[in-house]
C-alpha cells in the first residue's frame, strides 16, 4: 500500500491501494516473437486502437504487486501503461482508502 498526500482535502494523509482491471488485448505475434498490442476492450465493451507503442519495459514492477511486462501505448492521444504478466493484460488502477 502506498501513501500519497491530497492538496484537495487540506493536507490530510490518504492511503492509496493499487489494483489490477483486467482487459482484452488484441495483438500480433510477430515471426521474430515480438508482441505487438492492437487494440483494447474494456469491460464496458468500448475498443480502442493502439496508435502508437512508446516504450516496453520486460520485468518491471507493479504497484499492485509483483513484476510484468509494462506497455506504454498512446490511445486516443492519451499515454497510458498496459501490463502483461503471464498471457493477462491488465491496467492499474487507484483506491483511494
Amino acid at each position: 500500500m502506498n501513501i500519497c498526500s491530497d492538496n484537495k482535502s487540506g493536507g490530510q494523509i490518504m492511503y492509496v491501494k493499487y489494483n489490477r482491471e483486467y482487459v482484452t488485448m488484441y495483438i500480433e505475434v510477430l515471426p521474430e516473437g515480438q508482441v505487438v498490442p492492437l487494440s483494447i476492450l474494456w469491460k464496458d465493451g468500448r475498443k480502442f486502437t493502439v496508435e502508437q507503442i512508446i516504450n516496453i519495459k520486460n520485468n518491471s514492477p507493479v504497484r499492485s504487486g509483483g513484476r510484468a511486462t509494462k506497455y506504454t501505448l498512446i490511445i486516443q492521444g492519451q499515454t497510458r501503461d498496459f501490463f502483461v504478466d503471464d498471457g493477462k493484460w491488465f491496467v492499474e488502477t487507484r483506491a483511494f482508502i
